[in-house]
């Protein structure tokens, strides 16, 4: 027998406020197909669309920092390595 997801409202509200977007979206949807013309839900879902999005953005430009940060100190060594070559 198969294992099956239960989507609910209350769900999805538990895993929105953990920052688990993908899996909030996932329960509104899902309870959404059960209750198509539910408010609460389609306002659900738009929130979280708008979080994940930023999550995303932010998860993207933390990476550019990072390599940003590499590369400052990647640079800073061979400044070193230069200075102490021309000793």
């Amino acid at each position: 027998m198969a294992d099956r997801e239960i989507y609910t409202l209350e769900l999805g509200l538990v895993h929105e406020a953990q920052g688990h977007y993908k899996k909030a979206t996932a329960h509104f949807s899902g309870a959404l197909k059960n209750d198509p013309g539910n408010q609460i839900l389609i306002s659900a879902l738009d929130r979280v669309a708008s979080r994940h999005k930023d999550s995303a953005d932010l998860s993207a430009l933390s990476g550019l920092v990072e390599q940003w940060v590499s590369l400052v100190l990647l640079s800073q060594r061979l400044a070193i390595l230069g200075r102490n070559l021309d000793a």
